[in-house]
């Protein structure tokens, strides 16, 4: 007669067969630099790292590394981690860059011109321009 199987062996047989049929765990999403909170015309976003254009909506959340860019007749109104308020005007590329060590922000104008807005205490950015 055999003898029955151990109800531990058999519970930790069953948590690891489970195991290996669980769904992957996401990755945590990369940390959110600026909130995209108007978009009029035509507006995209390049993400990090990527070539193709995607078509900017309210409330899309923008990391570093990404640029947001502008049409003509078109405008976007962003909002950086410090509460600032960043108006792009139509034909305008702007990439979200990492922070330095002292500034909380640096942003890079590719082309155009952008309007940077904070009536409180704004933390320091820094603008990059191509020239």
């Amino acid at each position: 007669m055999k003898s029955p199987v151990p109800w531990p062996l058999l519970t930790a047989a069953l948590v690891l067969a489970s195991a290996a049929h669980a769904a992957p765990t996401k990755a945590p999403a990369p940390p959110t630099a600026a909130t995209v909170l108007t978009v009029a015309g035509n507006v995209w976003i390049v993400r990090n790292g990527r070539t193709n254009r995607e078509p900017a909506q309210a409330n899309s959340s923008l990391g570093f590394g990404d640029q947001i860019g502008t049409e003509a007749r078109s405008r976007a109104t962003i909002r950086l981690t410090d509460r600032s308020l960043l108006q792009i005007p139509e034909r305008t590329i702007v990439e979200i860059q990492p922070p330095a060590q002292k500034a909380k922000g640096i942003l890079r104008l590719n082309s155009g011109k952008l309007y940077l807005n904070n009536r409180e205490r704004p933390d320091e950015v820094i603008l990059n321009t191509p020239l």
